[in-house]
């Protein structure tokens, strides 16, 4: 069962492999919207441009208070000198701002955008199948090398003088050992 679950998790982060290498090729002559909505009183955008993937938040959103253009910017409205300000963090494969958007007309809110390079994602995501491809081949040289020694490669368990082909501790049928080489 835990093989399943396995395999079916790869088999997912791997398709999201194969769409993310879609996304970063187109990332790299258009902007993509691939999100926008609101969950739990926050406005999230994920956009794809320039072979990076962003995530914006803005915090304490109001459906009828604010619209995103470009990194929250309403047009026509006013905005003070330090509209973005509290700080940024970046780093070798993306970036993270944070801070309070500070609008004339409405309270300020919280918003912080996560900037991540796509061969980033790819490196992460592809994790799991790597480990997947890993762990067959790892039980494939295990099943060989049990059957070249006498065993069952379900068990372990010896198999010299069995001439059935039938491992008499689990019943998992086996190839008789001499032959495997």
């Amino acid at each position: 069962m835990i093989w399943k679950a396995f395999s079916f998790a790869s088999l997912v982060s791997l398709l999201f492999c194969v769409g993310a290498i879609a996304a970063w090729g187109r990332s790299e002559s258009t902007i993509d919207l691939v999100f926008y909505g609101e969950r739990g009183g926050h406005l999230w955008r994920v956009k794809s441009y320039g072979g990076v993937l962003s995530v914006e938040c803005l915090a304490g959103y109001q459906s009828d208070q604010w619209l995103w253009a470009s990194y929250g910017y309403k047009p026509g409205v006013r905005y003070d000198s330090d509209s973005f300000t509290d700080g940024s963090t970046e780093w070798w494969g993306g970036s993270v701002f944070r801070g309070t958007l500070k609008n004339i007309l409405a309270p300020p809110q919280d918003y912080w955008v996560v900037v991540l390079r796509y061969w980033l994602v790819l490196g992460v995501m592809g994790l799991l199948p790597f480990a997947w491809v890993l762990a067959l081949l790892r039980n494939k040289r295990r099943r060989r090398r049990l059957l070249r020694d006498g065993r069952c490669p379900a068990c372990s368990y010896s198999l010299i003088g069995n001439a059935s082909g039938v491992c008499p501790e689990c019943g998992e049928a086996v190839v008789k050992w001499g032959a495997v080489g």
